[in-house]
């Protein structure tokens, strides 16, 4: 997360999740902050990439890559919320933004 070395945004199974790690004591924690995809257990989160404005996109994709049940999200900075902007992604990989930032 920016303005911290311990604290990082990581897709884990079909969550984004905040990984806090003390690398003094090599120990860490992982918090859920978002649960996605729950009605499709073989889907699971995949690449994302913060935005200027801070919030996070990443998508999700059918483990299998067979079916297109996968989305976008976007983690909003300002209110925390998570919210499905695409659905309909086979497989949702190396996230990039235009020369704005957006």
């Amino acid at each position: 997360m920016e303005g911290s070395d311990t604290d990082f945004a990581v897709g884990l199974d079909r969550s984004l999740s905040l990984l806090s790690w003390d690398a003094g004591k090599d120990s860490y924690k992982i918090r859920t902050i978002h649960t996605i995809d729950d009605h499709l257990p073989n889907n699971s989160a995949n690449d994302g990439k913060a935005d200027a404005a801070g919030n996070v996109w990443f998508g999700s994709f059918d483990r299998d890559v067979s079916k297109s049940t996968g989305s976008i999200y976007c983690a909003t900075a300002s209110s925390g919320n998570c919210i499905q902007k695409q659905d309909g992604i086979l497989l949702s990989n190396g996230l990039d933004f235009d020369g704005t930032g957006g």
